[in-house]
């Protein structure tokens, strides 16, 4: 994936678990209480917002190449 478009998996992922957090009835499951799939869910949700703004931070950073040949030109 490039880094243009790193953005998006991170924030269809943070929209699916909103939605399933807002939605869902949890449940017993594999001897987990619902209050830990409610929390599992919850700290993936915030693990996506943390990976969102590293991906944006980490687009923001990356120059052009005719950004760096203007950069070059002013130095010289």
């Amino acid at each position: 994936m490039s880094d243009a478009n790193a953005w998006q998996t991170p924030i269809a992922l943070f929209v699916t678990l909103v939605v399933v957090l807002c939605t869902a009835n949890f449940k017993q499951f594999l001897s987990f209480s619902a209050d830990f799939w409610q929390a599992v869910f919850f700290i993936s949700a915030v693990l996506t917002v943390i990976w969102f703004v590293v991906a944006i931070l980490r687009r923001r950073k990356r120059m052009t190449a005719n950004e760096l040949i203007e950069r070059m030109k002013r130095i010289n």
